[in-house]
Formats: structure tokens, C-alpha cells, sequence
């Protein structure tokens, strides 16, 4: 055999073969970062993992921040959610304070907008005592006396409260409160909230234990199990196909100290990365180290594979091959532009939208003032409220009767998705579309009628000058009637999924005008 054989002597057929297998493996490698921006990041609108995520996924750990709010307790998440839904879920609990307590329609029945207002009176006043920082007093309030006594805070002292669960020196009876409204149901249900200790670890937030000073636990690191799979997984695949790539570049026609050190080091860094997997679980301050040394030897198994590819490629063939070679590349890079201008980048938007919706959700209740303590029902109608719900919907404000209906003329509206990628003003005229609906709801029956039969209504001076969809437009009127048709009869005409709340002419849309009952 020749010791001198490289590349460019392999005959055509094998050459193809070669480039096919090696712009394989860059599109295989290239799908590998997709999963791991899928399975590690934070999902924040970034391309691929960062410092605190790769810390968090194999270290376990996360920055501690002194300033931080303290956790959200799973009693205050429970009961915080919407009060007016039909029925308790394991992710809201509030209606066990209306509809879902005992003898609701019996209390209605004697002043319904009063009974209302203490209800929610209620909430508040149990939400004060399981957001209370000083756990001792929390304790102490729940087991002093009977039935428990926490003294209300001086804002909600003049709250309407059930005058049951107060006493006349405005002391909550927390313990008989609680009992009335979750351990009715709790007797014989999981979990048990019968006394002080059982009901600590659904009403205090989550202990954080401050690790080296600097770190607190985190739910994100991958378990044994997982890792043990993906370590087997990785060293068996990738060695095989690292050790193919670097055997292709060992035989290009570089100098031999080049060859030395780039043929083997992607299989060496990849031997490397898959120890500080391990060595990352090693207790702070040491853990978090190898943690953070992923992201380098993650970087030069990268590098070191488009070396093997790129190089490879262009070494094996003459100047005609490496023309066509160029143009492969070229071609490649350009239709990588536009996936990522027309289908990557606006993923990520949408990704870092719906993490910074997340991250508001999830802070801290507002404190407990008169202000949040509900006012007597306001005369607001029921489709009006649910065109004034948030674009998103969450589990405390779901997509449906009991919260919003504002996703119907965004993502839950058939193309959406498609139309914004063709028109960035899409956003903006549906919102506008809200607005000029919100508008015709408000109008008196008389006007509001008649705008509908004769499918025209004057634009909102508000919405002067702003993107409208153009489809609903005539004259500078908003053709009302055929905007609900095309928003909400997708959905609620005969024969749909919600066919059982036809909304297909006036009368049918009338009864949404009151307020829900």
C-alpha cells in the first residue's frame, strides 16, 4: 500500500460517497443543537444554553439572589386562581370559597352581591395569612385558641369578611376558616389539612438551602437515570462518528502536525465533555466549575467536526471539486440564512414573549390591600370581560367561558401563525379588531343592533389612523357583523367545536351582554 495515500486518490464514486457521508453528519450535528436548545435552554428566545442553564441542568444549582421574592407557597397558587370558575382543579382551588362550598346557593340567597363580596373577603384574609413571612407567627396565630386567631392586617381590617371567621378585635379564625373551605373536602381526600403540621407544607413556601454561600437547589438537574442513558448513548454513536470524520481528515494532505491534532481532538473533547457531565454533580463550589467547562469542550467538539467536514471536503478534490464544493457551501449558508430569518428567528421570538409572559405570571402576589379585596359585581358584561382577558391565556385565566376569549383573534385563530410571518402589522390590527369589538359591545342595545343588521359601524376615534385588517373595513366603517362571523363563528357556528354556544346572529349574541352570572 501506499503510505503516502490521501483523499484526492480515491476514485470518483468513493468521493461521493465521502462528501454525502460528512454533509451528513454536519446535518446530524445540526439537528443535535436544535434538541439541545429544545431539551436544556431556558427557552428565552437564545439559540442554545447558557451558563446558568448548563449549571442548572447538571450541577443542580442556581445563583442564589438574597433580594429575591421568596417562593410562591402552593396553598397561595391554589387559592389566588379564579373564584368565579365552575368547579375546583388540582391547579385552582378558589371556587371552594362560592360555588364549591357548602350550602352556596342557600347563602345567595339572602344577599348575593354581599355574600359575594365576604367570599372573596375570605380568600383575602386566608391569602394575608399564608403570605406571611415570620412562619412563627404563622404557627402561633393558627393554634392560638379553638378555632385560631390571626390578627388582620390594617388593610383589611374593614374588608367584608363572613362575620363567621371574625371576631370584634378583627382576629381571623384561620383555623375554623380552613376547615370550612379545604378540609371539608379534605377529610377524605389527599393531601390531609387537619392540623398545623400537615397544612405547613402546602401554606409555607418551598425552604431554600444556601449551598458554598452562593447557590440554592434547582428541579432542573437531569436524574442518574437520564444521564446514565445519554452517556452511553453519546460515547457509542459520536465515537463512531467522530472517529470516521477524523479518519477522513487524517488522510487529506495537511501538514502531519495538523492532522495530529485536529483528526483525534473532537474525540478526545467529546471523552472530556461527557466527564464533566459527571464531575459537575462533585458538591460546590467544584461542581459548578465543570458545569461551565461543558460549554468549552461542547465548543471544540463543534469546531473541531466543521474542521473535519470543511477541510476534508476541500482537500479531496481538484480545482473544478473544490468549485462545486464552494457553491455546496455557499448554496448551504444562504438557504441557513433564510431559515433562520424566516423560521428560527421567530421562533425564538416567540419563545423569549412567552418566557418574559411566564416570568410575569410567576412574580410575587401584589400585598393584600382593600383595593384587591373585589368590589360589589360591576355591571360589566360577560363577553365584554372576556374580550378584555389578557392575549395568553394561563391556568388562572384559561381560554375559555371562565376567562379569555381574546386568543380567538390571535394564535387560537386559524393561520394565524402562518399570516404573521407574511404581514408584521397582524398583531396590531387584531388587537385593533378588539378594540372595535370591545366598542360595539359597549354601544346601547338600540345601536348596537342596528350596527350589527347593517354590518357597519363608525371606526372608534381611538383607532383613527391605526392598522385595521382590511377585510373589515367599508367606507371607513368596521363591518361588525361580518368581523364576528369570521372571529368567533369558526368556533361557535353549527356544526363546530362549540356548536352547543351558537353566536351566529343577534339574539344568540344578546344573552353575553349581561353580566355573567
Amino acid at each position: 500500500m501506499n503510505p503516502h495515500f490521501r483523499l484526492r486518490q480515491l476514485p470518483f464514486p468513493a468521493k461521493l460517497v465521502v462528501t454525502a457521508f460528512l454533509l451528513s453528519v454536519g446535518l446530524g450535528y445540526f439537528s443535535a443543537m436544535v434538541q439541545l436548545h429544545m431539551k436544556h435552554s431556558a427557552r428565552d428566545g437564545n439559540p442554545l444554553p447558557g451558563p446558568k442553564d448548563v449549571i442548572e441542568v447538571f450541577a443542580g444549582l442556581k445563583a442564589y439572589d438574597p433580594d429575591a421574592e421568596m417562593l410562591c407557597a402552593c396553598m397561595d397558587r391554589l387559592i389566588a386562581g379564579d373564584i368565579d370558575a365552575d368547579d375546583v382543579t388540582k391547579d385552582n382551588m378558589a371556587p371552594a370559597f362560592k360555588i364549591q362550598s357548602a350550602k352556596w346557593d342557600e347563602a345567595r340567597g339572602r344577599n348575593p352581591e354581599q355574600v359575594n363580596l365576604e367570599r372573596d373577603g375570605e380568600r383575602q384574609a386566608m391569602l394575608a395569612w399564608v403570605r406571611l413571612k415570620d412562619l412563627v407567627l404563622k404557627k402561633a396565630s393558627y393554634e392560638d385558641g379553638l378555632d385560631g386567631l390571626f390578627p388582620l392586617p390594617n388593610e383589611l381590617k374593614t374588608a367584608p369578611i363572613t362575620k363567621k371567621y371574625v371576631d370584634e378585635k378583627h382576629n381571623l379564625k384561620i383555623r375554623l376558616l380552613i376547615n370550612d373551605r379545604c378540609q371539608r373536602c379534605h377529610k377524605e381526600q389527599v393531601p390531609d389539612l387537619g392540623d398545623y403540621d400537615k397544612i405547613a407544607a402546602f401554606a409555607n413556601p418551598p425552604s431554600q438551602e444556601v449551598i458554598a454561600g452562593k447557590w440554592v437547589r434547582s428541579d432542573k438537574q437531569t436524574s442518574f437515570e437520564k444521564l446514565t442513558q445519554s452517556t452511553h448513548a453519546h460515547l457509542l454513536t459520536f465515537s463512531i462518528l467522530f472517529g470516521l470524520t477524523g479518519i477522513v481528515f487524517a488522510f487529506t494532505s495537511f501538514p502531519a502536525w495538523v492532522r495530529c491534532i485536529v483528526a483525534p481532538v473532537v474525540l478526545i473533547a467529546q471523552v472530556a465533555d461527557v466527564s464533566c457531565w459527571w464531575l459537575a454533580r462533585i458538591p460546590a463550589p467544584y461542581g459548578p466549575n465543570f458545569a461551565l467547562a461543558i460549554m468549552g469542550t461542547g465548543a471544540v467538539v463543534g469546531i473541531g467536526l466543521s474542521m473535519h467536514i470543511v477541510l476534508s471536503l476541500w482537500n479531496m478534490y481538484d480545482t473544478r471539486g473544490k468549485a462545486v464544493v464552494m457553491l455546496l457551501l455557499f448554496g448551504g449558508a444562504l438557504g441557513f440564512g433564510y431559515l433562520g430569518f424566516k423560521v428560527i428567528k421567530p421562533a425564538l421570538d416567540d419563545e423569549e414573549r412567552i418566557f418574559k409572559k411566564n416570568l410575569d405570571d410567576k412574580k410575587a402576589p401584589p400585598p393584600v390591600t382593600v383595593a384587591n379585596v373585589p368590589k360589589p359585581m360591576a355591571k360589566v358584561g360577560h363577553l365584554e370581560q372576556l374580550l378584555s382577558g389578557p392575549r395568553l391565556a394561563t391556568k388562572d385565566v384559561p381560554f375559555n367561558k371562565n376567562g379569555t376569549m381574546v386568543p380567538a383573534l390571535f394564535e387560537k385563530s386559524p393561520g394565524f401563525n402562518k399570516a404573521l410571518k407574511e404581514n408584521p402589522k397582524l398583531e396590531q390590527e387584531r388587537d385593533a379588531e378588539r378594540l372595535a369589538f370591545l366598542a360595539w359591545v359597549r354601544l346601547d342595545d338600540a345601536a348596537r343592533s342596528q350596527a350589527y343588521q347593517d354590518d357597519k359601524m363608525p371606526m372608534p376615534k381611538e383607532l383613527a389612523g391605526k392598522p385595521f385588517t382590511d377585510d373589515y373595513l367599508s367606507d371607513g366603517a368596521v363591518t361588525v357583523k361580518s368581523l364576528i362571523e369570521a372571529r368567533c363563528g369558526w368556533c361557535h357556528a353549527s356544526g363546530a367545536e362549540q356548536e352547543d354556544y351558537p353566536l351566529e346572529n343577534y339574539e344568540q349574541l344578546k344573552k353575553y351582554f349581561a353580566p355573567k352570572k
